[in-house]
């Protein structure tokens, strides 16, 4: 709908991203590899499962989409 024009509430495009409310959406088939990029990066370093949400949510909108 947002290629067409029209408006869709709550999502926006970012170049060639999409956005929910400030946050990158991410299609579910994507979901696993940005986990693993997080719980692997040097630059995060290694925490809790717990953590790793809060990080991610903090960024990202995650879709039911794939």
């Amino acid at each position: 709908m947002l290629l067409e024009g029209k408006q869709v509430p709550d999502f926006h495009p970012q170049g060639t991203f999409l956005c929910h409310l400030g946050h990158l959406c991410v299609s579910k088939s994507e979901h696993s590899k940005i986990i693993w990029e997080v719980y692997y990066s040097w630059v995060i370093g290694y925490f809790k499962v717990e953590k790793i949400v809060v990080v991610l949510q903090k960024y990202f909108y995650w879709s039911k989409l794939r």
